[in-house]
Order: C-alpha cells, then sequence, then structure tokens
C-alpha cells in the first residue's frame, strides 16, 4: 500500500512533533522553558514552529551555544523518520525549501 501525500499542514504538524520530542531529551523542565522563552519573548507558540523556523534556529543558538548543533541533528533526524515513515512528501511551502532540504538530509551521515 503506497503511503499517503502530506499536505503542507501535515507537515507542519510532522515539524512541531519532531521538534517537540527533540527537545524532550533534554528533560520536562528544560523544553518547557523553551517554550516559554519562544512565548513570551517572540509570541511564539508550540503549533507555530514551522512557520517561524528562522527564529527557533536563532533561539536554540542563543540558548544552547555550541549545544545547538547536537540538537539541531536530533531535530533533522526526528523530522527525517516521521517523513520516512508516514508519507510521501510533494507541495510544501517554498520558505522550508523542502525538495532540496529533503534530499541534502537524505544524504547526511546519519546522526546516531
Amino acid at each position: 500500500m503506497p503511503k499517503p501525500v502530506i499536505s503542507t499542514e501535515g507537515f507542519n504538524r510532522l515539524i512541531a512533533k519532531a521538534f517537540d520530542e527533540s527537545l524532550s531529551a533534554l528533560g520536562t523542565s528544560s523544553k518547557e522553558e523553551v517554550y516559554k522563552y519562544l512565548e513570551e519573548t517572540f509570541d511564539l507558540k508550540k503549533w507555530e514552529i514551522a512557520h517561524r523556523t528562522e527564529v527557533v534556529e536563532k533561539v536554540i543558538e542563543k540558548i544552547f551555544g555550541a549545544g545547538a548543533t547536537p540538537l539541531e541533528q536530533l531535530i533533522k533526524k526526528n523530522l527525517m523518520k516521521k517523513l520516512e515513515s508516514t508519507c510521501i512528501v510533494v507541495g510544501l511551502p517554498s520558505y522550508l525549501n523542502t525538495i532540496a532540504t529533503y534530499n541534502r538530509l537524505k544524504k547526511e551521515k546519519p546522526v546516531k
């Protein structure tokens, strides 16, 4: 049976879930502090993560410094797992440069 095609809305939910799962690796209180900071400082809600990825990226780098890279890799790894297991990717928002990003991520050395 073929995998379903994912919509932009569905893709955005996958990004939010991958981000949330990745933050869970930091522990519940740290995860909640990141969300609190995003909301209080940038008025960014959990469901808006996929729409404002540039803000999220800057916040992660500001909070975690050199530790941002492993977290970013974990987010990518979780997103790729979700994409590969759940859907066929088509018609995604241009701001994500999705096809190029997806292809680049597939070629990158897997995060362990």
